[in-house]
């Protein structure tokens, strides 16, 4: 017979079985942890739970919107304008209070005629606009190359070739109020003032089987980051002024703050007439042309050189470049730096003087 102490031993053994058993069969018949709240320090302990939990969803954050920028201008635009080829209309500019259409241009080019007029290639990429245009003039024979190398369709009132003769008609898809029969495009006041409207222009050059599609011709300059304007240097240029004739002198005030060069001619502001808004371009390029001169029946008349290239300044963010321009064979504009480097432009409107070598003497910048 088993002793007391015997008995006690083999007791305490299977308590502890049963014990260490029973603790064996709760563990893996439980199928969860649980956090259960211990009442004496609020904390929660772990637990892993198999239950479905109604977690509210997070909507994503919509995606910004996209920008669309126009690549010629390098501005904010429609998506739609990214596709529309340029169309351009040559204005008289022989009396500013005349002209109506210039603020809303993207380019503005300006070139010498005979005596103390200019005339003005303003160009637009929105197809849409019904704002008036005038005053619409001839052009001349050395205008067309800085319109081809943007790919633009030109409109224009006639043209005046290198003998002085009044009636020729360009190839290639132009626009031209006395010979294309498009009477109903443009309108001519009892004062002889010709107008017309971009969204006008693009129905005749429809009619005429053109393209409006942009041609994605090169251009002659990059347009800066849209966060980082660019500076060409630290020389702080607020005005400059040239001279197209001793009777026509344009200027331009630099402003700081909005990056802007506000243009003058004959000393007072030069505004569209249809806006009064005074006309202003984040970027001025200057380009100078040999000239050679040449005798009609009535006077003696002149070309620009656009063969052989030549120089020029770039006025941008307040500074000057210097530059280089010359046509590429395929008829497009390229326009460098000292360093071969195509030149870089502020986003915005950009102005191109084709001014002769002899106006480069009546050019002060301060």
């Amino acid at each position: 017979m088993k002793s007391a102490k015997q008995k006690k031993s083999v007791l305490t053994i299977s308590i502890l079985f049963l014990t260490v058993l029973s603790l064996l069969v709760s563990l893996v018949g439980c199928s969860r942890f649980s956090f259960v709240q211990n009442p004496d320090d609020g904390k929660n302990t772990p637990t892993d739970t198999n239950d479905d939990e109604d977690l509210s969803t997070i909507a994503p954050a919509d995606p910004p919107p996209t920008i669309y920028y126009n690549r010629y201008t390098g501005l904010a635009c429609d998506e739609a304008l990214l596709s529309c080829r340029p169309i351009s209309v040559c204005i008289g500019n022989f009396d500013g209070t005349r002209q109506a259409g210039l603020s809303f241009a993207d380019i503005l080019i300006e070139a010498p005629t005979d005596g103390d007029k200019t005339r003005l290639w303003a160009i637009y990429t929105d197809h849409t606009k019904t704002s008036t245009v005038s005053s619409v003039a001839t052009v001349r024979d050395y205008m067309m190359p800085v319109l081809g190398a943007f790919g633009a369709i030109g409109a224009y009132a006639g043209t005046t070739d290198t003998v002085g003769a009044t009636g020729t008609v360009y190839e290639g898809e132009h626009l031209d109020y006395l010979h294309h029969n498009l009477s109903s495009t443009f309108e001519k006041d009892t004062s002889g003032i010709i107008s017309t409207t971009p969204k006008a222009l693009a129905s005749a050059a429809l009619g005429r089987q053109y393209s409006l599609t942009d041609q994605g011709t090169a251009l002659p300059y990059r347009l800066a980051d849209v966060s980082t304007p660019f500076t060409p240097n630290s020389n702080l240029i607020r005005s400059l002024t040239f001279r197209y004739s001793m009777a026509n002198t344009v200027g331009f005030r630099y402003d700081a703050e909005s990056g802007r060069y506000y243009r003058e001619q004959s000393g007072a502001a030069h505004t569209d007439a249809s806006t009064n808004e005074q006309l202003s371009f984040s970027n001025l390029l200057l380009l100078f042309h040999n000239v050679s001169y040449y005798h009609t029946s009535n006077n003696t008349s002149f070309s620009l050189d656009t063969k052989s290239g030549g120089d020029g300044y770039l006025y941008t963010g307040g500074g000057v470049l210097s530059v280089h321009w010359s046509y590429r064979e395929d008829g497009t504009l390229a326009v460098v730096d000292d360093t071969g480097e195509q030149i870089l432009l502020n986003r915005g409107k950009t102005y191109i003087g084709m001014l002769r070598v002899t106006d480069s003497s009546s050019l002060i910048a301060k």
